[in-house]
């Protein structure tokens, strides 16, 4: 039992890790084919980066207020609009 447990543990590690490198450089290739130039790609990841730093300590105190599983659905929701807004939008603004 032990054993799987880790085997499971190692390969959820990695696929985070090569889950997470992925996702932002696609993002960076889409941007950049929706027509925005490196200083709007490089304002869009500024404010994605600086919004996850904001939101660490507030998310854990929120999750001990409300409960782990409904921020994780919260925070699965907001990526979901995000992801939304990101498809939709015609340009920078």
């Amino acid at each position: 039992m032990v054993k799987i447990m880790q085997r499971n543990l190692h390969l959820g590690y990695g696929y985070t890790a090569l889950a997470y490198f992925g996702i932002t450089s696609l993002w960076v290739i889409f941007l950049q084919q929706r027509g925005l130039s490196l200083v709007q790609i490089g304002l869009c990841e500024s404010v994605f980066h600086l919004t996850s730093l904001f939101s660490e300590v507030p998310s854990g105190m929120l999750a001990d207020r409300f409960g782990y599983k409904a921020i994780l659905i919260g925070g699965r929701v907001a990526a979901i609009a995000h992801a939304l807004i990101m498809l939709m939008a015609t340009n920078f603004w």
